[in-house]
């Protein structure tokens, strides 16, 4: 091994490559495959809509265009350079959306399959091919045309287009020549085969301006504004599918051989590893290939129409444009993402089921006995990472907001009346955590209507009690948790002499009386955390009274010790 500090010789460097040949092919699957399934399909829903948006778009800013009182100057007058951009502009686009048909095609996700046919879900090593060309050929339309609705640099897009009719021309049968060839283009044509190599790049009518892709990406992604690392991305990506279109060494390497086949998933969803290879694959490609639509393309479309416009884009084109750009920033948002959901502590691994409600109107019902692989939105594909919190906990507050419980018994957060909604909006304000390290934090809150919202304590105070000749009548008091009395159907209750009763809390009267001796025993509601009340003993000594019925989860709808 080499240290940072030394240089790899000629041999090391060959010796590493010769291993990599030699090495037996492995198979690993570190991602997802059902939520990588949905999550390609939203971003295959999403780019589909918004082109389909931005097709009409085009067509109404080309019937604009056809208007003279309604172009610039610029774009308008004949003898303009510029005024052949009326018909080109928008027929650019819409060659990115014919680059795209290939994308979209080659980014279908498979469909579930039952382990019988977990075999069909398999690529091949043309199926990466075809998905890296299907890449690369549009990314390289959306930054084309991305760079001529910036610059309109007439010379270099004569070049880019000479350049593509030279070897089509030459190779492509004469019955594809049809929409190709025309007197004024074969002239053209001509007039550039015959100028010199070198000047095929300068001359009066071509120039090899920003040739590579890197250099035309950055001239867009400064129009705009596209932040730097996104743009040093999308050049690995591009070299990455070019990699792929060319069988490369990598890519050969990495794909190329025959890998272990077993069979991921279960019935209904199997899968082998390379199939969700392929998969997360997919997904990372057609989010890079929405992004730089709705981030790149879709705005240089907007300054573009500005630019040709006399009034500019028109209100109702700008909020579509918006609108299709920001659909596609809603799915890309989502990718990967994981919510951590609250749970009580001793729901996981029971017999219930955990009703898990996702940010995005989805949800799932977990069923026992809660595997974490099926922990997902099936909407979204947002992923949920249970974190347990002991059961006298009600709502927890997050960075991103307040949450209730799942598993929990106090009232739903938007069942709350609006004092009660009031103070917790003021208690988020005042002491959400921050999250730290990539770790979600929580601050726990055990008893909203009664802590302090300052200190965030409970005090420890009777809530209620038997009133009247209730009280009268009993001869024995024992402390009960509040939230027991206010929340379970029944209360146990164990007597001095050792039996057991049930008080019905409806019929909230805080009495009930032991069925071995008869004793009325009244009932006190203590909130706060504690096990036990602080008080003297009958010869004056200090002494605990125990706090009955804290555990409201054991027994369904049945408050115990």
């Amino acid at each position: 091994m080499t240290t940072p500090s030394t240089l790899p010789s000629q041999a090391d460097v060959l010796h590493a490559i010769a291993a990599l040949f030699d090495a037996q092919p492995s198979a690993a699957a570190l991602g997802h495959y059902p939520t990588l399934r949905i999550q390609t399909d939203n971003l295959h829903e999403a780019l589909r809509t918004a082109i389909g948006s931005v097709d009409m778009i085009v067509d109404d800013w080309a019937d604009e265009l056809a208007i003279d009182d309604r172009v610039k100057p610029d774009f308008r007058l004949g003898s303009s350079i510029l005024s052949s951009y009326r018909t080109i502009a928008p027929a650019l686009v819409r060659n990115v959306h014919r680059t795209a048909d290939f994308l979209i095609e080659e980014t279908r996700t498979m469909p579930a399959v039952d382990t019988a046919r977990a075999g069909e879900t398999t690529p091949s090593f043309s199926d990466f091919v075809r998905l890296g060309a299907a890449v690369r050929g549009f990314l390289d339309a959306a930054v084309q045309t991305a760079y001529q609705l910036a610059t309109f640099d007439g010379l270099q897009l004569n070049y880019k287009f000479l350049q593509s009719l030279l070897s089509f021309a030459t190779v492509a049968p004469a019955s594809l020549h049809s929409n190709i060839v025309s007197p004024e283009m074969q002239a053209a044509l001509n007039a550039y085969v015959a100028l010199a190599g070198k000047d095929k790049k300068n001359s009066g009518f071509t120039k090899a301006a920003h040739d590579q892709f890197p250099q035309r990406l950055m001239v867009g992604a400064q129009a705009a504004a596209l932040p730097d690392w996104r743009r040093h991305n999308l050049e690995l990506l591009f070299s990455f599918c070019s990699d792929f279109v060319h069988s490369g060494y990598v890519s050969v390497l990495a794909i190329g051989g025959e890998a272990p086949g077993f069979i991921l998933g279960g019935p209904g969803d199997a899968f082998t590893p390379r199939a969700e290879n392929f998969a997360e694959l997919k997904q990372r490609l057609l989010a890079e290939c929405a992004g730089v639509y709705a981030d790149l393309l879709v705005p240089l479309l907007r300054q573009a129409i500005d630019r040709m416009l006399v009034a500019g884009t028109p209100i109702a084109l700008a909020e579509r444009l918006n609108t299709a750009s920001g659909r596609i920033g809603n799915v890309r948002a989502v990718l990967h993402r994981r919510l951590v959901e609250p749970v009580r502590r001793g729901l996981l691994g029971s017999n219930k089921a955990v009703d898990i409600r996702c940010m995005c109107g989805g949800g799932v019902q977990l069923e026992p006995p809660h595997h974490e692989w099926d922990r997902f939105c099936p909407d979204c594909g947002s992923r949920f990472s249970l974190y347990e919190v002991d059961d006298a906990v009600d709502y927890v507050v997050s960075a991103t907001g307040v949450g209730d419980v799942l598993g929990g018994d106090a009232p739903k957060i938007t069942e709350l009346d609006q004092a009660m909604r009031d103070k917790l909006t003021r208690i988020a304000a005042k002491h959400a955590p921050v999250d730290e390290k990539g770790e979600v934090s929580f601050l726990l809150l055990t008893d909203l209507e009664r802590c302090d919202e300052t200190t965030l304590k409970v005090p420890s105070q009777v809530t209620s009690g038997p009133s009247g000749d209730d009280r009268i009548r009993c001869s024995l008091m024992a402390f009960v948790a509040a939230k027991s009395i206010e929340r379970c159907p029944i209360v146990l209750i164990t007597c001095n002499c050792g039996a057991a009763a049930d008080y019905w809390t409806a019929t909230k009267t805080n009495v009930v009386q032991c069925p071995r001796c008869k004793t009325n025993i009244g009932l006190l509601g203590v909130s706060g955390d504690g096990e036990g009340v602080s008080m003297l003993n009958p010869d004056g000594s200090p002494g605990t009274a125990p706090i009955q019925a804290r555990n409201r989860f054991s027994v369904l709808g049945k408050a115990t010790d």
